[in-house]
């Protein structure tokens, strides 16, 4: 092998470290809670129901995003005083193509040991109907 592909593959390897590194440091200095209002704010739209939840972390790898703990979906008031959900962690992946144009934007959102309480009133209705009708997924 010739010096200077030695050299290449040197400065590769060593770029690579430091990316590698970069993505795995750089999220521990950053304050993901100054998103907190937004992510309220984009869970409640999506949801239609009031939500509370824990501390918030920035995630670069796999895909950029962040990691929301200690979820907890309240429940509309026609059915009660239990919580419609509590999820252990969601992480909630970042849509970069919209980012530059229109803001932050989720893509996916994976919930990690969820917990759904579905409830049906006295008058016949489900406490998920609505959900699922403002989602489209039923119609």
């Amino acid at each position: 092998m010739s010096p200077n592909n030695r050299r290449y593959l040197r400065n590769a390897a060593a770029s690579l470290v430091f990316l590698l590194v970069a993505v795995w440091v750089v999220p521990s200095f950053f304050n993901a809670e100054r998103y907190r209002p937004f992510l309220k704010t984009g869970l409640e739209n999506a949801l239609h129901r009031r939500i509370a939840f824990g501390h918030i972390t920035l995630h670069l790898f796999p895909q950029p995003g962040f990691t929301i703990n200690n979820v907890v979906v309240e429940e509309a008031p026609a059915f009660g005083l239990e919580p419609f959900a509590r999820v252990q962690s969601i992480d909630c992946e970042l849509l970069w193509r919209r980012f530059w144009h229109s803001g932050l934007e989720f893509g996916t959102l994976h919930l990690r040991h969820p917990s759904i309480n579905l409830v049906r009133n006295a008058a016949g209705g489900w406490n998920i109907d609505k959900l699922l009708l403002n989602t489209g997924i039923a119609r």
